[in-house]
């Protein structure tokens, strides 16, 4: 039988054309692996290294590697290098041995770039020494960035870039490689979709005010880092304000304007996976809640409203009504799924600091947008998460952090994180659990996906003073509101559905400054007296009366808290509430002097209390009865972050204390 013989197939990978294209979404450690397959992918891979150009060394120490690299840049399409060292790379670059002029050729061109970053590999000597180093950065100084060598040029060299990514930790790297000629070829490239500069030090508003006016159509990803300036006060200014209508559509789908690098940049990495605030799995309230002036509501607002496709937002430092900017953000990006928020309009909070307030000075503390004082109207049909950090009280409308809170609660299907810290002691007015303004009766509990809530006023929170208030009359003063046994109202609705993390902080107890009327002024210094000071009180310094309402502050707080236990056990055992952090930082001294025994005593004295005796009092009081009866131990408090020294402990300290006084 005869046979014939067949001819060879070439593999895909054989065929340059086909090569390219396999090769075109791979990262440097993916080609790596695919020449380790085999012999013939050995072979048919390793050019595609050329790829991959990372120039962490001084190109002058040698000058064989660099010319090579140079002679096949045409095939690069990543590169890391010091951004005063682009020139080896454009259309006429300068020869570093004879400094003349020397035009690249054919295959030497550098015009298929995708990722350009430009990094400090730290082997660019200081400008000089001493002082005069230290402040090189500053305006006046000559550039350390030739243009004819400056790396940001490649972008309009290169249509099909995709990525850009700056990092420059040492101050002398200045802002001013980012010459009007490199902004303009950044705003009208046609491919530009990431943008990510990091920069570990302060720069003045001018340069960010016109990198965000500058960016690209394409641009999806864009995120700056930077430290604002620290300089006096100036008069109101209003030359940087973009008109309105020469805004663009972008197709900006995250966008990161922030104050600190993210933490897992702190090193170099490779461009394959540039750093990005949002691959951190913590949020740190600190980045949001320190006085930051960088970004004024006339350049943000725009911003938003050129937007539509803005899916996360980023922003430490707006300076502007929150309840403004949350408007626009309703109105015009529909797809926003993520929101993280800081700011501060209280500049004179601290007049003799001087505060990095490098933008315009504004008049009364007020954005230059005026603020429409309607309430908030309209839903996110897609927001996942909110948090916010650091605004004062004199940046919110008239109960504007309840017409917050109420917009975001109205995204019941999909809102899953909710983290709430502020100035602002409003925001603990209402319920804990209370969303919207009182008149709507609105809960965080109404959003089915919440699983993170956290509430941190850095006032107090008070669980007594929630609506509707209802103080009972007692024997005793009737202005003094210690014996009031308000707690959760019934209409307050506490049945979350998927709930897994709740963190509620600042929390009190009723009216903790009437606990001072018991103490001698003359001695406390009219000041509010600490623990050491109520232990250290005679017995004959306290009246029946005072005894009497100290008694009675204290079981009033105990039945509140076992309203709260009963509610958050029942969510523990329905939906498996996997952690809580209750944080009772501004108890009266009247509630933090009760021993172990006291409590648990008082705990034993509420276990049983009788419904008829009680009835008028929770149904005014709106009580629910969850967790009002039953037992609870030392544990059940703890907990809920309740814990007392016992008697004993308390007598050792003193002892303690009386024997380092004997000395």
């Amino acid at each position: 039988m005869s046979s014939s013989i067949l001819p060879k197939r070439a593999s895909a990978i054989d065929l340059p054309l086909i090569l390219d294209l396999i090769c075109q979404d791979l990262k440097q450690h993916h080609i790596l692996a695919c020449v380790q397959v085999c012999q013939s992918w050995h072979d048919a891979f390793q050019s595609q290294l050329d790829r991959f150009v990372r120039l962490d060394k001084n190109p002058k120490a040698n000058q064989e590697h660099i010319r090579t690299v140079v002679e096949h840049a045409g095939r690069i399409r990543s590169l890391e290098v010091d951004i005063s060292d682009g020139g080896w790379f454009l259309d006429h670059h300068v020869d570093h041995d004879t400094s003349v002029i020397a035009a690249p050729t054919s295959t030497g061109r550098c015009i298929n770039l995708e990722e350009l970053s430009c990094l400090d590999f730290n082997y660019q000597p200081r400008p000089s020494n001493g002082e005069e180093g230290y402040f090189y950065h500053a305006s006046d100084r000559p550039s350390i960035i030739s243009q004819s060598s400056n790396a940001l040029h490649l972008i309009r060299q290169n249509p099909k870039l995709r990525s850009l990514y700056v990092h420059h930790a040492r101050q002398f790297y200045r802002t001013d490689h980012f010459s009007p000629d490199v902004l303009e070829s950044i705003s009208t490239h046609k491919s530009l979709t990431h943008i990510k500069i990091h920069l570990d030090y302060a720069v003045d508003a001018e340069f960010r005010i016109q990198l965000l006016q500058h960016l690209p159509k394409t641009i999806q990803d864009f995120e700056l880092v930077c430290r604002p300036a620290q300089v006096e006060f100036v008069p109101m200014a209003t030359t940087h304000q973009r008109d309105a209508g020469a805004n663009i559509p972008l197709s900006l789908k995250r966008l990161s304007l922030l104050s600190n690098i993210p933490q897992n940049s702190s090193k170099l990495s490779s461009l394959s996976s540039p750093p990005s605030y949002w691959d951190q799995t913590t949020f740190s309230k600190d980045d949001f809640s320190e006085f930051r002036y960088n970004y004024p509501d006339w350049l943000i607002i725009p911003l938003i409203q050129s937007s539509p496709s803005l899916q996360k937002l980023a922003i430490a430092g707006y300076h502007g009504y929150p309840n403004t900017l949350m408007q626009a953000l309703v109105e015009f990006c529909p797809e926003l799924e993520a929101i993280h928020l800081g700011g501060t309009n209280s500049a004179t909070f601290q007049p003799t600091m001087r505060l990095p307030r490098d933008i315009p000075f504004l008049e009364d503390d007020e954005g230059l947008i005026e603020q429409d004082r309607t309430p908030l109207h309209g839903m996110f049909p897609k927001l996942r998460e909110f948090r916010t950090a650091g605004f004062s009280h004199n940046s919110w409308s008239d109960h504007g952090h309840e017409d917050i809170s109420g917009l975001l609660a109205r995204s019941t299907e999909t809102l899953e994180t909710v983290y709430i810290q502020s100035e602002d002691w409003d925001w603990a007015r209402p319920a804990p659990f209370r969303a919207g303004l009182r008149e709507s009766h609105q809960s965080w509990a109404d959003c089915r996906q919440l699983k993170e809530l956290t509430i941190e006023p850095v006032s107090r929170m008070d669980l007594s003073s929630l609506d509707p208030t209802f103080t009972i009359t007692t024997f005793t003063n009737d202005v003094d509101d210690i014996g009031a046994v308000t707690t959760i109202p019934n209409h307050i609705n506490t049945n979350f559905e998927s709930l897994k993390y709740l963190r509620l902080a600042s929390l009190a107890d009723a009216y903790r400054s009437d606990c001072s009327k018991t103490f001698d002024y003359a001695r406390s210094g009219f000041v509010e007296p600490t623990l050491d000071d109520y232990l250290q009180q005679p017995p004959h310094k306290y009246s029946y009366i005072h005894l009497e309402q100290h008694r009675s502050h204290r079981l009033q707080f105990i039945r509140r808290v076992r309203e709260l236990f009963g509610r958050l056990k029942m969510l523990q055992r329905t939906i498996g509430l996997e952690r809580v952090e209750l944080e009772w930082s501004e108890l009266c001294v009247v509630v933090k002097s009760m021993t172990e025994e006291t409590v648990l005593e008082l705990l034993k004295e509420t276990e049983n209390d009788q419904k008829e005796e009680k009835e008028d009092v929770e149904t005014e009081a709106g009580r629910s009865q969850q967790g009002w009866y039953g037992s609870m131990t030392r544990d059940d408090m703890a907990w809920l972050g309740l814990q007392w020294p016992t008697r004993a402990e308390i007598q050792a300290k003193q002892e303690q204390r009386e024997r380092a006084l004997k000395k």
